[in-house]
Formats: structure tokens, C-alpha cells, sequence
């Protein structure tokens, strides 16, 4: 296992290297799926690790207040997001999906509660033969385990979609009988 860490983003324009001890690898992810995260990504989850050094060189990069504690680092270019800093607790995380080079080994679920039904960590149980323990909130010591309780479905006649922003912002209501008859010759 090699000691160097590099992320790049999609178009190539950004990249930041660091070497961390043998010992600060691999690096241990989670999937987040508290609202802010899945909003401000785009994702059923956002998987992230702890960058082992403080927030590094971003002057190539866009910041943007994600919220009162954190501020996120993306490509000017390609809007890679690649890192999150959260000031309150003074660490950096990366965005997994960023990193080209470099070892990580996916730790668990967090925040499982902000989706209210489990999310995506009803099925993405495990990753190769690592069982993924699913934990109600961020610093939880009750976790659950999916043989112990699921989370309740809730029957909606609508979902909210937004982004994080609300600039985009719309609602999906469930399929009726009505849905399936196609009011297009381009959907027959």
C-alpha cells in the first residue's frame, strides 16, 4: 500500500498531493447520509474521509459556505467537489469519489436517521466482506443493524426534491392509474 494521497477533479485542471504516515492509511470513509450532505451533493449518500493534514492549498479551488461550521472546495472548471472543511471541529474531509490515488477501506453509515427510511444503507449493507454498521446520527452510540430494525416507510402522496439552496426546488407526487397513459405520442 502506497503512502500517497492525490485527488483530482474531473477535468483535470486541480490536483493536491499529500503524503501522510503509513500509519494515517488507509483512510477510513463514511457514508453520510444527513440532509445537508445528500442535498449538497447530489447523492443518496456522500462518502468522505478525514484528510489526514489540515486544510491544504486551495487557492485552485471555488469555496463555498455550505453552512455556519463547514465550507466546501470545488473546481472552478468542472465543479468536482473535492473538499469539505469543517471549522468547528477543525478537520478537513475529502470526497472519496475525488481521490486518484491512495487506500481507503469504507468504515459505515452516518446520519442514517435524516433519511427516514434508511436510505441507500438498506442495501449497501457491505462493501466486499466488510459489514457497514449503520448509525442513527454523527457521534451515536446506537447504531442499527439491519437484522435488528429497519426504518418505517412513509406513505407520501408527494417527495420534495431541492438542493441544498432551494434554488432548485419541486415536488414528485406518487404514480396513479392515470401516470402510466402517456399524453405524448414520444412516450408510446
Amino acid at each position: 500500500m502506497g503512502t500517497t494521497l492525490k485527488t483530482t477533479c474531473l477535468c483535470g485542471t486541480t490536483s493536491i498531493t499529500c503524503a501522510p504516515p503509513a500509519s494515517a492509511l488507509p483512510l477510513l470513509p463514511n457514508f453520510c447520509h444527513c440532509t445537508s450532505c445528500r442535498h449538497g451533493t447530489g447523492g443518496l449518500a456522500f462518502p468522505a474521509a478525514p484528510w489526514p493534514e489540515a486544510l491544504p492549498d486551495v487557492s485552485a479551488l471555488t469555496k463555498y459556505a455550505f453552512s455556519v461550521n463547514v465550507d466546501t472546495y470545488f473546481c472552478p472548471t468542472c465543479g468536482t467537489l473535492i473538499f469539505f472543511n469543517d471549522k468547528k471541529k477543525e478537520i478537513c474531509h475529502v470526497a472519496i469519489g475525488a481521490l486518484s490515488e491512495g487506500s481507503w477501506e469504507f468504515k459505515d453509515h452516518i446520519c442514517v436517521e435524516d433519511t427516514k427510511d434508511g436510505g441507500c444503507s438498506n442495501w449497501l449493507t457491505s462493501v466486499g466482506s466488510k459489514t457497514l454498521k449503520r448509525w442513527r446520527k454523527i457521534d451515536d452510540v446506537e447504531w442499527v443493524d439491519k437484522g435488528q430494525k429497519e426504518y418505517a416507510r412513509k406513505e407520501k402522496d408527494e417527495l420534495r426534491v431541492h438542493c441544498l439552496c432551494k434554488g432548485v426546488d419541486f415536488r414528485i407526487t406518487q404514480p396513479t392509474a392515470e401516470s402510466g397513459k402517456s399524453s405524448t405520442h414520444y412516450l408510446q
